[in-house]
């Protein structure tokens, strides 16, 4: 389907021109503010609604950094020059509050701004309003900072393939150490979307293989799993973790779901190759199953769907020459495949898959041609989805129909 021979193309609801050129991403905030930084040193604040330019500031040596909403007053940049700085700005003015040198951004969360020096020793909380130092903490020879939600505290691990590892958790308020493991040989530390911190041990030299679920509150060993064979563990959405195994050579893979809070077996089954494992927000794990080819190559061609609790529900295998991606958006599940095209200059053919959450049925489906990135669906019925690097669709969750595109002269 060729969109823009069947639709009128849509124009913006404004267009508004910064003065020097950017290629990082605006910010917004709760009053629909857009905040744009250039690759010099420019820092333009658009009324959201309307297009109009509220100000534009000169603010160090910016370069392209992307502006994040710190709190309600105030935004971050980080400069990109050989001196790296920091600067906090006053949202409604576009002045420059404070200035923090010699340092990188690592994280703004928590009305605080988590900052790195550049040697990787000293690791500093700054208030995010003020610029003034809430904490700092010496960091190790291979010390990596994590943060983890919801509880927002930080993890602090020296972690390397092969090395020791320890891990300490580290109180986000005030810096001070909460607990810390004793040092573990040939582990790897990972942590689950619920936040449990988890030991993984790949099993060089004669090692144990398996992982070690830890609780947050003490860092002790709730739980373990142990394995002769080579497996993959990953974290799903509804404080589950779940165990492929298999390699090149098997035609099935085992599967298996364990409860993240005691380590009990939930569920357990058989899929093809596993190539990617994903989740939805009501706990479903998604595997993406490749099938061999006769030419040997692994190719995506199935969606494996498990229920948290009882396991699998169904497969869907579409008419597609290439299974791409899965996007779970709540009460809607979106597939996007691709198909070859023969003997055409564009051989390449995008098509975008509504999926029944519950039987695997497609409800509808729509050929959009070029790659396929990403689905936004809308709470008036409506779906946005960004295809190629200059188009913007917008469809009918229900039909799939599309109801117009935006092209942009730019890289979206």
């Amino acid at each position: 389907m060729n969109i823009s021979q069947k639709l009128a193309p849509r124009r913006g609801n404004w267009t508004q021109k910064i003065d020097r050129w950017t290629n990082s991403a605006p910010a917004s905030n709760h009053e629909n503010d857009v905040f744009v930084s250039s690759m010099q040193r420019s820092l333009t604040k658009i009324d959201g609604e309307t297009g109009a330019l509220e100000w534009s500031r000169d603010v160090g040596e910016v370069f392209g950094s992307t502006p994040e909403i710190a709190t309600e007053s105030t935004l971050v940049l980080q400069s990109r020059a050989d001196e790296n700085s920091i600067y906090g700005v006053d949202q409604s003015t576009g002045d420059t509050k404070w200035t923090f040198t010699n340092r990188s951004v690592d994280k703004v969360r928590n009305g605080a701004v988590y900052s790195q020096t550049e040697d990787g020793e000293v690791y500093t909380s700054l208030n995010a309003d003020t610029g003034q130092t809430n904490w700092s903490l010496s960091l190790g020879d291979r010390d990596r900072v994590y943060h983890q939600a919801p509880a927002g505290d930080l993890y602090v691990a020296n972690d390397h393939h092969g090395k020791p590892v320890s891990l300490s958790r580290v109180d986000h308020k005030t810096g001070e150490k909460l607990w810390e493991t004793q040092s573990l040989p040939d582990a790897h530390v990972e942590f689950s979307p619920s936040g449990r911190p988890m030991i993984r041990h790949y099993g060089f030299d004669q090692t144990r293989k398996g992982f070690d679920v830890l609780s947050p509150d003490s860092g002790e060993i709730v739980w373990s799993h142990d394995d002769t064979e080579r497996f993959q563990v990953h974290m799903g959405s509804k404080d589950q973790f779940v165990v492929t195994k298999g390699d090149y050579e098997d035609h099935l893979h085992e599967i298996s779901a364990f409860n993240g809070e005691s380590g009990e077996l939930l569920w357990s089954g058989q899929t093809p190759y596993v190539q990617k494992v994903s989740y939805g927000e009501d706990g479903t794990t998604y595997v993406k199953a490749a099938k061999k080819t006769e030419d040997g190559y692994l190719i995506p061609k199935e969606l494996h769907s498990f229920d948290p609790e009882s396991g699998k529900k169904w497969v869907f295998a579409p008419p597609v020459d290439e299974l791409l991606s899965t996007h779970d958006k709540g009460d809607s599940l979106f597939v996007v495949g691709r198909r070859n095209i023969e003997n055409s200059d564009d051989q390449y053919n995008s098509v975008l898959f509504s999926v029944d959450k519950e039987t695997g049925e497609t409800k509808w489906e729509t050929t959009l041609g070029e790659s396929t990135y990403d689905v936004i669906p809308h709470p008036d019925g409506k779906m946005f989805v960004q295809v190629g690097n200059h188009r913007l669709l917008c469809l009918d969750q229900e039909t799939g129909e599309v109801s117009w595109h935006y092209d942009v002269d730019s890289q979206i």
